[in-house]
């Protein structure tokens, strides 16, 4: 039988290998992580010394899966080009970056389709999540459902 996962939302502001470690002291064995700043696109360099110590360390506890959550700024289904490149770009790399970070999830929000109408907004989260998106890296995107405000995409299920 798999071990029940619980988990919490964890900075990984000192390292992954830290944060690992702060999650284990509050008797978590997975957790949650930003994988850059919430609110912009600002992210720190990746330490490969502290990703081996990490892995090593989610070895030796049977620690897992990493749960990283895009910045809120990313916006999938918007009609700007600014904002598609933005989105396209950040949400490339965090695949890229997690994917050597060795974690399994990425948890984000579809966003806004800025007035052009959903079925508008679920083509251009569909087409940006197909260019950018590969089977290769090990890291499943998620969409989080979103609170149902004007134009979001995705406060149904449907």
């Amino acid at each position: 039988m798999k071990p029940l996962r619980v988990g919490a939302h964890i900075s990984i502001s000192k390292g992954y290998f830290h944060a690992v470690k702060e999650a284990l002291s509050i008797g978590a064995n997975t957790m949650q992580f930003f994988t850059r700043n919430p609110r912009g696109g600002a992210v720190k360099a990746l330490d490969e010394e502290d990703i081996r110590k990490m892995k090593n360390l989610r070895e030796q506890e049977d620690f897992g899966p990493l749960v990283a959550h895009a910045p809120y700024t990313l916006n999938l289904a918007t009609d700007k080009q600014e904002g598609m490149e933005f989105t396209k770009r950040v949400l490339e790399d965090d695949i890229i970056r997690l994917a050597k970070a060795g974690a399994e999830f990425l948890v984000l929000h579809p966003g806004s389709h800025t007035g052009q109408g959903i079925e508008k907004g679920i083509e251009r989260i569909a087409g940006i999540l197909k260019e950018v998106v590969k089977a290769d890296t090990g890291v499943t995107v998620l969409l989080e459902t979103m609170a149902g405000a004007g134009s979001e995409v995705g406060y149904t299920f449907e």
